[in-house]
């Protein structure tokens, strides 16, 4: 059961970085640039806390 809620919760936040990296492709500028980079250091978390997850036994 905990196992469902934090891939539900990975996904949401996945959702919401990959959101962020596709708008600030349309907007222009230091402010496109900085959700872009929002968005790819939130991914990189991610993934992060992923590998950390699968080589401690999927704890």
């Amino acid at each position: 059961m905990i196992k469902k809620i934090k891939i539900i919760i990975a996904v949401f936040f996945l959702i919401i970085f990959l959101s962020l990296i596709v708008l600030g492709h349309n907007t222009i500028g230091y402010t496109g640039l900085g959700q872009m980079m929002i968005g790819l250091i939130g991914i990189l978390i991610l993934l992060f806390i992923y590998n950390k997850g699968a080589n401690s036994g999927g704890n």
